[in-house]
This record gives C-alpha cells, sequence and structure tokens, in this order.
C-alpha cells in the first residue's frame, strides 16, 4: 500500500504542471483530473462499474444505494466551470458502484477486506489530500465539496457543514458560539473571511452558499430562504469524507461542504445538470471571490468577468458533423475551442464568423468558446 501511495504522488506531481489531465488507479476505478484552482470536488458514489473481481459489501449492515447521475453530475461542473473561467478544478470520481466500494467510508467499512477495493479506495482519499495540497501550495484558501444524490422527499439540496439538523435549529447567537464553531466544516472560513461574517451567517445569511444557490433557482438548506430542516425532516449533514478532508479534522486547513442534490430538476436530465452545472459554477465563482478576494478567471487572458454578458449567436444550432457554423453576431476575429460535455477539448482555431467542424464528431451537445482581445463569448450547440 506504501508503494501504491508513493506511485500515486509521484504521477500527481508529474501531471500537475501540465492541468486538465486525468489520471487513473489500477483498472480505472477511480480517476482524478487534476484542476489548477484551489476547489476541489469528488463524487463517491455515482460509479456503475461492478468488477467480478471485488465481491458485493456485506460487511457492517453496508449502504449500497447508488447516487444516480452523481459522477455525470460532478464531469458536467467540471466542464461548465472550465467553459466559464478557463480554469480547472480538481476532480476525484469513483468508478465503482456502491455495492462494491463506499469511499465515504472508512477503508474498513468501505471495502470490507478486498485488497483490489482498499486500492481504490486508497486512491480516492490520497488523491484528495493530494489535489488539496496542490492548492494549499499554490492558494492561501481552498474549498471542497464531497458531492451526493438525495432521495427525500423534499426537493431541495442539502448542505452539509458536519452540523446536524437540531444543531441548525439552534440561534445565530448559539451557533455563533465555539462550540458550536468548532463542529463546523468551514470553521476556518469563519476566522478568514474577508467581510468577518459570522458563522451563522455563512450558514444561512445573504451571502452564504445555500442562498446564493436559492438565489439560483435552487431550493438549499441551510439559507437564508430555509434556515434548517424540520425536525422530521431527513437531513444530511456530512459524511466521512467532509469530516477527513475539511478543517472539521485537526491540522486540516480547507473549508468545505457535502452537497446532497435533489433529483428533480438537478439530476434528472442531462439538460438539468447541464444547467445547475452551470449554476453551481457560476455561485462558486461569486462565493468565494466574495469570501476570500479569489479571482478564479486568471486561466484565460481574460477574466471570468469579461465573460461576455451578450451570447454568441450560432446558426444552425443543431447540424450535423462536417457542417459548417456561422457566428452571427462577432466582428473580431479570435481562437475558439468546441469542449464535449466532459470538457474535453475536441476543436480549437482561429475564426470571425465561421467554424468548419471536424466530420468525426459524435453526437452530442458541444460548448463554443471564442476568445477575443477583451472578452470571451461562448455559446452551446448540437450534433446529431
Amino acid at each position: 500500500m506504501k508503494k501504491l501511495i508513493a506511485l500515486l504522488g509521484s504521477v500527481i506531481l508529474f501531471v500537475s504542471i501540465a492541468h486538465a489531465q486525468t489520471i487513473y488507479s489500477p483498472n480505472n476505478y477511480i480517476e482524478y483530473h487534476v484542476g489548477n484552482v484551489p476547489i476541489v470536488l469528488s463524487a463517491p458514489h455515482g460509479g456503475g462499474l461492478e468488477p467480478t473481481s471485488i465481491p458485493d459489501r456485506t460487511c457492517n449492515n453496508p449502504t449500497t444505494v447508488r447516487d444516480s447521475r452523481t459522477r455525470e453530475l460532478a464531469l458536467a461542473i467540471d466542464s461548465m466551470f472550465h467553459l466559464r473561467t478557463g480554469c480547472r478544478i480538481h476532480l476525484i470520481v469513483c468508478n465503482l458502484r456502491r455495492t462494491k466500494l463506499d469511499c465515504n467510508r472508512d477503508i474498513v467499512d468501505g471495502a470490507c477486506g478486498n485488497p483490489d477495493a482498499e486500492i481504490a479506495w486508497t486512491a480516492f482519499q490520497h488523491w484528495i489530500d493530494s489535489a488539496r495540497l496542490i492548492s494549499e501550495s499554490n492558494f492561501a484558501e481552498n474549498f471542497y465539496i464531497d458531492l451526493h444524490g438525495h432521495g427525500h422527499t423534499k426537493q431541495r439540496l442539502e448542505l452539509g457543514y458536519l452540523l446536524w439538523g437540531s444543531r441548525l435549529r439552534n440561534s445565530d447567537s448559539t451557533l455563533n458560539t465555539p462550540t458550536f464553531v468548532g463542529y463546523s466544516s468551514i470553521k476556518n472560513m469563519v476566522a478568514n473571511n474577508v467581510n468577518n461574517y459570522t458563522h451563522a451567517e455563512l450558514l444561512r445569511g445573504p451571502q452564504a452558499l445555500g442562498t446564493l444557490l436559492a438565489n439560483a433557482g435552487y431550493p438549499s438548506v441551510p439559507s437564508m430562504q430555509d434556515i434548517h430542516p424540520d425536525t422530521a425532516d431527513a437531513f444530511f449533514s456530512g459524511g466521512h469524507n467532509t469530516r477527513v478532508h475539511t478543517c472539521g479534522t485537526p491540522n486540516v486547513s480547507a473549508n468545505g461542504v457535502q452537497i446532497e442534490c435533489n433529483w428533480t430538476d438537478v439530476r434528472n436530465t442531462e439538460a438539468n445538470r447541464i444547467k445547475f452545472a452551470d449554476s453551481l459554477s457560476s455561485v462558486l465563482i461569486n462565493y468565494l471571490n466574495h469570501h476570500f478576494n479569489m479571482n478564479l478567471g486568471f486561466c484565460a487572458p481574460a477574466a471570468a468577468s469579461s465573460i461576455s454578458k451578450n451570447p454568441l449567436i450560432v446558426f444552425p444550432s443543431i447540424l450535423s458533423a462536417g457542417e459548417d457554423i456561422h457566428l452571427q453576431n462577432n466582428q473580431e476575429e479570435g481562437d475558439y475551442f468546441i469542449y464535449n460535455l466532459t470538457g474535453q477539448l475536441v476543436q480549437k482555431g482561429k475564426t470571425q464568423n465561421l467554424i468548419e467542424l471536424k466530420s468525426n464528431l459524435a453526437p452530442s451537445i458541444y460548448y463554443l468558446r471564442l476568445q477575443l482581445k477583451n472578452e470571451i463569448r461562448s455559446a452551446k450547440f448540437t450534433v446529431h
């Protein structure tokens, strides 16, 4: 196991220079998309691989329900964040079905003693740590998100800051006491946010993450609109990953949250996943800039704030591979980049108003990013 960790660490050091690279554990059970901004996102429960070499988990009464479409949602978040900023988040994904491995439990309960599962579990956890250390070496602050999906009746995002529902039902003054701040996965944010917001304000004030998401059309708890779960509500407060990879653990500086995503309007269709991924990306850009003065648009020549509010108009918006795309409202030559849904660059070049698509593009949705001298313009099109 020590040899595996050393090998994984050396690979991290190699690919972190290039960014936007993906590395895999043995058998592709775990994948790590190396980032260059201080946002680390993990998706432990959305995988679908069921190798016969790993028996189904039976130890310690395991939970094996799959968080459907959270893998796809995580990839969409990576893609949309890149489209907005030119930057890459650090993304760690488990491709094994939860019946085989649970990467949000300790290794005993998560892998149930199977050697292959233990190697995958170790890679998942190690790469989160590696991503955090890369971030900490380049940025004063970093933020961790563990992405999940819930099946609760209320269709809202549940934000787990390691605070049970009963703790969130306390008054603001109680939540602001050292005891309750000490429980929290954002306790370092309480100490270091540039506007001196209190713990309660960071949980459910006007600039809280849940409030910003609710303002974007995604009801969230806790937030200013929904300050705490009711007594009868099921609520996920954050699990193993949120505990060990945030300041909820001693000697870890990262702030973070577990986001439990509802099904309707968030995970249920590809269009909704893309829409939510784009909204979350926008919220994170504003959230981290507001609380830490963190500009996340440095990867592109134009900053994120320079993304044009006038959308790029393409015609036709539904076309076949090999056809021409016409840019109808662009007067300046620039560099264009076309990405698929997983954020992979599939075509690039220079243009002012015409792009000939490659003939081998698979039917799917694609994102066009046009980088001009003083702004970035973007559009979406479909190849059928």
